[in-house]
């Protein structure tokens, strides 16, 4: 039976959650419409162990790939050269499918023929009894929308949010950087700027997992994976589709402000400062300096209104006051938390 969608779950010691994400997908009704690629990267628990007796439960619809470890991207990679389903989406580990919404959107899939899928996403908080519904904003649903005149906001660059057409992933070529974190924006990044056609669906499959220890975009996390923020940040600035669509340019101003603050975030508040890095740093936004757009959106970043990153730019006597100050608080602010 044809597949309608492959979903591919990066797992790296992730017996904890495996079974609640699978399982959430393990519906009756629409299994066979379903590829599971459980991509296990060198797991040192028992993801590998949990991801098998799954597949036995499920044969002809999950499929488990056992590979050294690649990072994130390596496993994205993996089950994309196997991948046989019409649509193609990525479902992290930790994160879980609703599974009545995730049934009302395959059953749209096989109704539809288009490059790429929105939907919105749910932020659950680890530890809180809350949920936060991320959408589009001006969304138009249920209707084909044609992507050669139309550039999309911000609002849609999330990898929770996108499913592509396999076919459209295979003829770009679709490849994400290897061993190293941090690659999902490359999975928004490539295929947006690529697709021609949008569908948007008013329903909200993936529920995205925020706060766990240890969790990839964790403060700590972050520190210790700076230098993965600026291969990301090279490959997206570097980057240049042959046939220029209205998306890519807002996709690639969008990912390179990101991606520095990130990176601007890390080196200011972090315990060690590094003289080599602040001069780099002040490099790449003067590299970006000729789009004013990229150089407005660096200077607008703010921490509830106090614009640090001028201060930081300025490097006044004043300005590195203030600067050293929000620092503390910061400190302050974290310690309390943990």
């Amino acid at each position: 039976m044809n597949k309608i969608l492959s979903v591919v779950i990066p797992s790296y010691n992730m017996e904890e959650y495996l079974y609640r994400n699978v399982s959430s997908m393990m519906i009756g009704e629409i299994l066979d419409d379903l590829e599971i690629i459980i991509v296990n990267d060198g797991s040192k628990d028992r993801t590998s162990e949990i991801a098998h007796e799954l597949q036995r439960k499920a044969s002809q619809s999950i499929v488990v790939i056992d590979k050294e470890n690649g990072h994130y991207g390596s496993c994205v990679n993996a089950a994309l050269k196997i991948a046989t389903g019409k649509y193609f989406r990525i479902l992290d580990a930790d994160d879980w499918m609703d599974s009545g919404e995730f049934v009302k959107f395959v059953n749209i899939l096989k109704c539809i023929d288009v490059d790429c899928i929105y939907t919105p996403f749910a932020n659950v908080f680890f530890n809180k009894n809350r949920k936060e519904y991320c959408i589009a904003d001006n969304a138009v649903w249920n209707k084909k929308i044609d992507l050669s005149h139309v550039s999309l906001p911000p609002s849609y660059f999330h990898m929770h949010s996108l499913t592509y057409r396999t076919h459209l992933l295979h003829k770009i070529n679709f490849v994400q950087e290897e061993k190293i974190c941090y690659t999902d924006s490359e999975y928004v990044f490539y295929p947006l700027s690529h697709a021609k056609s949008l569908y948007c669906i008013n329903v909200c499959p993936y529920q995205y997992y925020i706060g766990r220890e240890g969790q990839s975009v964790s403060l700590d996390s972050l520190s210790k994976n700076y230098a993965h923020f600026e291969k990301v940040l090279a490959n997206i600035s570097f980057y240049k589709p042959m046939e220029l669509l209205p998306t890519y340019s807002s996709l690639r101003k969008y990912y390179i402000v990101t991606l520095l603050r990130y990176m601007l975030d890390i080196h200011l508040f972090s315990q060690k400062k590094d003289v080599q890095r602040d001069k780099l740093l002040r490099d790449k936004i003067r590299a970006f300096g000729d789009d004013v757009n990229i150089s407005e959106q660096i200077k607008d970043i703010n921490l509830k209104g106090l614009h640090y990153i001028n201060w930081w730019l300025d490097n006044t006597g004043v300005d590195k006051l203030k600067l050293k100050i929000l620092v503390l608080l910061k400190k302050v602010q974290h310690t309390i938390v943990n």
